[in-house]
């Protein structure tokens, strides 16, 4: 592939803004396509049209590499390079005609933690977050760059709970004591279930921080695009391994400064 990751990035963030600007169009049309737990979550027929366009994106422009999305399961194929998509990050808000979700892709490489390749679009405010690896992230073209500020006082955190329901099973006790301890210290804690645009206003200097207190492996996909968009703009992601189970971790992002002060106080 003669293509570099900038380019590369470049065409996926083409397909992301097509297609989500298409839904949004299309808003009105939507329909629930499956109930998730037990009828908590939903899926859309956008989730799957989306998915599957990517799928057949992908296996046009970049036949060998692999892929990993929510709606189809018998679509998903390893690689060296795997794509990953959540169509829809953010569905219960869609569902329900609320204009707070995104649409969200990434690269990683087989074996990697994290992606070389993020995109996270916006379509209803129309905002385009760019990142590849050793490029930085831009905002509809535009660099963007963390907070400078690195007093927690004076900063918000966003706590990422969409992704815990591993974690209100096995580590209720340990997850509410971590967010009871943010709430307390930082100047403002904030939930609002979209890892991927949380990550993104991380990345243009609304928040201070993101912490993601649980999450598996198979849910890597909601954030890792937003994960690089984060780093690409000056943050540090440590991951940590939450149990023996070595398939449920969480993250924290921020300025090294931070991360700092935030893990002696959640110790």
């Amino acid at each position: 592939m003669s293509q570099n990751k900038k380019e590369i990035a470049k065409l996926a963030a083409d397909f992301l803004v097509k297609e989500g600007d298409r839904v949004n169009k299309n808003w009105t049309s939507m329909t629930i396509t499956d109930l998730k737990d037990g009828g908590a979550d939903v899926s859309t027929n956008f989730d799957r049209e989306i998915e599957k366009n990517f799928y057949d994106f992908i296996s046009k422009h970049f036949p060998d590499d692999g892929f990993i999305g929510e709606e189809f399961p018998e679509l998903q194929k390893d690689g060296e390079d795997i794509w990953m998509i959540d169509p829809i990050d953010g569905t219960k808000f869609f569902a329900a005609g609320i204009p707070l979700w995104s649409t969200t892709v990434s690269r990683i490489k087989k074996g990697q933690s994290l992606a070389d390749i993020g995109v996270v679009y916006n379509p209803v405010s129309e905002q385009l977050y760019i990142a590849s690896e050793g490029n930085g992230t831009t905002l509809n073209g535009v660099p963007v760059f963390l907070k400078e500020e690195t007093d927690i006082t004076k900063l918000q955190v966003s706590i990422d709970v969409s992704a815990t329901s591993v974690g209100e099973s096995d580590f209720t006790d340990e997850v509410h004591r971590m967010i009871d301890i943010l709430e307390r210290n930082f100047y403002r804690a904030r939930m609002l279930g979209s890892g991927a645009l949380s990550l993104a206003w991380l990345a243009q200097g609304f928040f201070g921080a993101f912490v993601d207190p649980v999450r598996e492996e198979k849910k890597l996909v909601d954030i890792a695009g937003g994960l690089l968009i984060a780093k690409e703009a000056g943050a540090e992601i440590r991951h940590h391994q939450f149990s023996d189970n070595s398939s449920v971790h969480y993250h924290f992002v921020a300025r090294p400064e931070v991360l700092d002060q935030l893990e002696q106080l959640l110790k």
